[in-house]
């Protein structure tokens, strides 16, 4: 999906790049921001848990559990 900058004039192209590339690590970096400053992703959110994997018939993990104030 294409990303654009909108300034009062224009829109710019955002490059596209990778994490890789910027040297971000998911789960040092990316993980570790988001546990920190939560509220980018919603209003009003408790972290739960981080890498979740408890599950009965599954090997799948959620990287950060979150909820909110209706659950």
């Amino acid at each position: 999906m294409a990303l654009y900058e909108m300034t009062s004039n224009e829109f710019r192209p955002i490059v596209q790049t990778s994490f890789t590339e910027l040297k971000i690590r998911e789960r040092g970096d990316l993980q570790r921001l988001l546990r920190s400053q939560i509220e980018v992703l919603g209003d009003d959110l408790y972290v739960l848990s981080e890498e979740f994997g408890d599950w009965e018939d599954s090997k799948r993990r959620i990287d950060i559990l979150a909820l909110d104030k209706q659950a």
